[in-house]
């Protein structure tokens, strides 16, 4: 009985030292890195910031466009180059579409992936 007692006292303390290390461990070891990445997680939300930003400029662009309809089209930006997505009624909306999106201050290149609108 003795022997029974004194292994499951033997084995908790291991259990409970090993635990106990693996937390001291697992915190020294992620301190160091959680302080590397928190500038780099701040620079990531500047930057999903920014593109927001350009977003909602070249979306305004877009809708104040004279001759354009622009409800069909989709805007996204990543560090200036800006992606159009949707649809247009014709060749020409798609054209203009383009033409806003680069005059938008802060856009670096578009890439103009609206299609025509497909009757049926």
């Amino acid at each position: 009985m003795k022997n029974l007692d004194l292994l499951r006292l033997l084995t908790a303390a291991v259990i409970a030292m090993s635990i106990g290390g693996a937390h001291a461990q697992t915190t020294a070891a992620s301190s160091v890195p959680a302080t590397t990445s928190a500038s780099g997680i701040t620079s990531k939300k500047a930057g999903r910031q920014q593109d927001h930003l350009l977003e909602k400029r070249v979306r305004h662009s877009l809708y104040k466009t004279k001759g354009l309809d622009a409800s069909d089209i989709t805007v996204f930006a990543k560090n200036g180059a800006v992606t159009l997505v949707g649809t247009a009624a014709d060749q020409g909306q798609i054209d203009l579409a383009g033409r806003a999106a680069t005059a938008v201050s802060g856009v670096v290149s578009v890439k103009n992936q609206v299609v025509r609108h497909v009757n049926g």
